[in-house]
């Protein structure tokens, strides 16, 4: 596994970085955390390392810097201590934002860990316990915070293609984690430049 090195701006003002360095297993080596175990940076923050670059919203770099984040989380650990099962988000094809074909991220997700995130592949849509599918607009107002996942599946604005509702239901706090973890990874959104 490549080492991957992130450099975050802090919300304290006392303390102008902190770095979190994962090694091959996941777990971070040094890091600042607040006192309920998440961590202390801004989503996006201004990346200083210049090793990490943006990535491209699900694609393969998003979705192996997002599962190290996930596997440094305590809070997502804890959280989803009793899941079980593979998700896939998928992000709809639209062609006037530059996504000419759906773009799929896979996450092998059990007990707490995130054992692997990656672009789906063909064998991971196809097996994977969850789907779950939205617009570039629905995926960004999740990774911004303003939707929870949960909520925006009831509300009809994400799409369970694959899985069931209620087992998914009972993990509201998981989800929120995992959403939580990604929205961590420097992300370029279909649209932006």
């Amino acid at each position: 596994m490549q080492r991957l090195n992130v450099v975050y701006a802090l919300h304290d003002p006392t303390v102008s970085f902190a770095a979190t360095s994962p090694t091959s297993q996941g777990r971070t080596e040094a890091g600042v955390a607040r006192a309920d175990g998440h961590p202390n940076l801004e989503p996006r923050a201004q990346c200083y390392d210049a090793h990490l670059m943006n990535h491209n919203l699900f694609d393969d770099a998003w979705g192996q810097a997002a599962a190290t984040l996930l596997q440094s989380s305590d809070a997502y650990r804890t959280a989803a201590k009793a899941w079980e099962g593979s998700m896939v988000f998928t992000l709809q094809a639209d062609s006037s934002l530059g996504v000419p074909e759906p773009r799929s991220v896979f996450f092998d997700l059990w007990h707490g860990e995130c054992r692997a995130g990656r672009a789906a592949t063909p064998a991971d849509l196809a097996g994977a316990q969850y789907v779950i599918s939205a617009d570039a607009f629905t995926w960004k107002q999740v990774m911004d915070g303003k939707l929870e996942p949960i909520a925006g599946l009831l509300r009809g604005k994400l799409k369970l293609s694959r899985g069931n509702m209620a087992v998914l239901a009972r993990f509201v706090l998981a989800a929120k984690e995992l959403v939580n973890g990604a929205k961590f990874v420097p992300t370029i959104f279909p649209g932006e430049a």
